[in-house]
């Protein structure tokens, strides 16, 4: 209790000791309880009966006065003085944990003010255009309206226009028609969206690992390859239940694919990184569905380059410039070229259906110099390529990232 309401409580006794010696036996008894209140966080309160209910307690009349302003503001669109009743205050203990705040019980007492009620007011396209009772739920009929537009799983609807709900205290008078609302509502344009999502299988990939424990030209599948899964995801578009519009939004991937590995034989190459880097060569081929290497360096019989089968007229390329020094036909090779590239490297490119180049000329890296073929000694369409070192051929693989 503090101590205004104590000194109030005070002058009270002082008067009624005048009065007769049941008063003073009371206010001894008062005395006595509120001596104990200072020591155990009891208060004397008002308790505010407002419209026949007891809205709230409160410490000093001066908060119901806050509330009454608080209240005025909260309700905007009605003078809420012209509407409040008058609150009767009745003293009593309570403890300080009970005591109502001003906000509280100015919620209090619009809610038993009877003519004042929570209204939503509706907005379409920016434009206000009904406030009705919040009773009413507007939002909750829009939603379930919007919701069942159409059938079916994935489908969000929404209206084109923008359709706000905003809260507000109001007169009931002000309310309006909650079926002419309705009515508004019901014939407004409705965007519904279905997304759809198509299965993709995604084929795994094959990667090479060399390894030195194994004899050059063998080659053994670590582990196996397996297929992701990927869904195609586009969003059909509706207006009021009539397809105008498909839009992809993207791919998502549902299982990653796990790539296949293979070791290749690597044993006795003395291939040095310094000259992959030095020579900076490309794939030799446009690469096509199907491609693969045949064959590799060594492969059990003394092969001095690297076969990789293609379709029948794939274009091969120079997988570095240079000069060409080569450009015929023999009865091993068949139709073949020899590119110089420095004092050191040269590349062969054997088995062309026909040749695009000629001796003497100079060629850049990447330019078509023949077509993939099968003559000479050929049993199927392949390029076989080389690399020379210093006169000596080499593993031509790791040249070519394999």
């Amino acid at each position: 209790m503090n101590k205004e309401a104590f000194k109030r409580l005070l002058k009270i006794a002082g008067k009624a000791l005048n009065k007769s010696k049941f008063v003073v036996f009371a206010l001894i008894l008062i005395f006595g309880l509120v001596g104990t209140s200072l020591y155990s966080g009891v208060t004397l309160a008002y308790a505010v009966e407002y419209n026949g209910d007891v809205i709230g307690q409160i410490r000093d009349k001066a908060d119901y006065d806050t509330a009454v302003d608080i209240a005025d503001d909260m309700v905007e669109t009605v003078d809420f003085e012209r509407y409040a009743h008058t609150p009767e205050f009745h003293v009593t203990l309570t403890v300080e944990k009970s005591l109502a705040t001003p906000d509280a019980v100015a919620v209090s007492l619009i809610e038993k003010t009877k003519d004042i009620l929570m209204g939503t007011d509706v907005y379409i396209n920016g434009r206000l255009v009904a406030c009705v009772d919040a009773n009413n739920k507007v939002r909750e009929f829009i939603d379930s309206y919007l919701s069942g537009y159409m059938e079916g799983e994935d489908i969000v609807s929404s209206f084109v226009a923008p359709v706000e709900c905003v809260d507000n205290y109001y007169h009931k008078s002000a309310f309006t028609s909650f079926d002419a609302l309705k009515e508004q509502l019901l014939v407004l344009d409705v965007q519904s969206v279905k997304t759809v999502r198509t299965e993709v299988k995604v084929p795994f990939e094959t990667k090479k690992r060399r390894d030195d424990s194994l004899r050059m030209g063998v080659q053994k599948t670590q582990s196996e390859g397996i297929d992701g899964i990927s869904n195609d995801v586009s969003n059909i578009i509706m207006l009021n239940g009539k397809e105008i519009k498909t839009e992809y939004v993207g791919r998502e991937v549902v299982v990653e694919p796990v790539s296949k590995v293979v070791l290749v034989g690597n044993k006795g190459a003395a291939i040095k990184a310094a000259w992959i880097d030095e020579l900076d060569l490309i794939w030799p081929l446009d690469r096509v569905k199907g491609q693969y290497v045949s064959s590799y360096w060594g492969d059990g019989r003394n092969h001095k380059g690297i076969d990789i089968a293609s379709s029948f007229e794939t274009e091969i390329y120079a997988a570095q410039g240079g000069k060409v020094i080569t450009a015929e036909y023999s009865d091993g090779y068949g139709y073949y070229v020899v590119i110089e590239h420095n004092d050191e490297y040269k590349t062969l490119y054997g088995h062309a259906s026909c040749l695009f180049v000629s001796e003497g000329d100079f060629v850049e890296q990447g330019e078509l110099i023949a077509y993939v073929g099968s003559t000479g000694m050929s049993t199927g369409n392949h390029l076989h390529f080389e690399v020379i070192r210093k006169g000596k051929k080499i593993d031509a693989g790791p040249f070519i990232g394999l």
